[in-house]
């Protein structure tokens, strides 16, 4: 596949699908976010910086009109096929997957917050 942009170069993009692992927050320039049920700080990412990490590299890729296809959190989180840009939209059913407990229940959104 050949990605072109408009600065006057081309590049092959061999790998694809493209998946995102261990994506952390930067504590230096973000702060932390911390765990929702145990108030420990941690570096994983909450629902809101996903939301903007997926749309950072969907701004990226069609700045360079790359046609890829592109995921993230194990393929859950698919951002890109090809040229449609995925979004917040189309992750609903995520938001509010439970990834807690059967018997404490906790959706995706709230496990984890900005400190």
């Amino acid at each position: 596949m050949t990605a072109t942009s408009g600065f006057g170069f081309y590049g092959n993009v061999r790998h694809d699908p493209f998946e995102f692992r261990n994506i952390r927050v930067d504590p230096a320039t973000r702060g932390y976010n911390v765990h929702a049920r145990t108030g420990k700080r941690t570096r994983s990412l909450s629902w809101a910086d996903w939301v903007e990490f997926n749309a950072v590299v969907n701004e990226v890729l069609d700045h360079f009109r790359v046609s890829a296809n592109v995921s993230t959190l194990g393929g859950k989180f698919v951002i890109r096929r090809g040229k449609k840009a995925y979004t917040e939209d189309d992750w609903r059913d995520l938001k509010y997957e439970n990834v807690g407990s059967m018997m404490q229940p906790m959706s995706r959104e709230e496990s984890i917050v900005h400190e």
